[in-house]
C-alpha cells in the first residue's frame, strides 16, 4: 500500500489501548479490540518493537477522492459487516474493494 505509516506501540500501549477501548465505548463491547490489537502484534512482526499502529497518509484530494469512492461502494462495504470475526474473509473482501479504489 502507498503512503503506508506506522506507529510502534509497546505492549504496555496496546493494553492501554484495549482499556481505553473498554472503558469509553460501553456501546461497543462486541467489537473484537482484542483481535484488532493482536493485528497490531502482526503487523510488527518484522520490525524491532512490539506492536504498530498502521495508517495511510494522504493528501486532502485524495481524501475527497477516497471519501467519494466510499459512498459509491457503499453498499458492497455493508455487505463485509457479517465477516467481522473472519480476519482472513473480511481482508480479501476489503482488499477486492480496495483494488477498484486504486487501479
Amino acid at each position: 500500500m502507498r503512503n503506508c505509516y506506522y506507529l510502534p506501540l509497546s505492549k504496555k500501549e496496546i493494553q492501554t489501548k484495549i482499556k481505553i477501548f473498554d472503558d469509553c465505548y460501553i456501546s461497543q463491547k462486541n467489537t473484537p479490540i482484542r483481535r484488532f490489537a493482536i493485528q497490531n502484534v502482526i503487523w510488527a512482526q518484522s520490525q524491532n518493537f512490539y506492536a504498530a499502529e498502521v495508517f495511510a497518509k494522504y493528501s486532502l484530494l485524495e481524501w475527497e477522492l477516497f471519501l467519494n469512492f466510499v459512498e459509491e461502494q457503499k453498499n458492497e462495504i455493508e455487505k463485509s459487516i457479517h465477516l467481522i470475526d473472519y480476519p482472513i474473509k473480511i481482508r480479501e473482501y476489503s482488499d477486492k474493494i480496495f483494488l477498484k479504489f486504486n487501479t
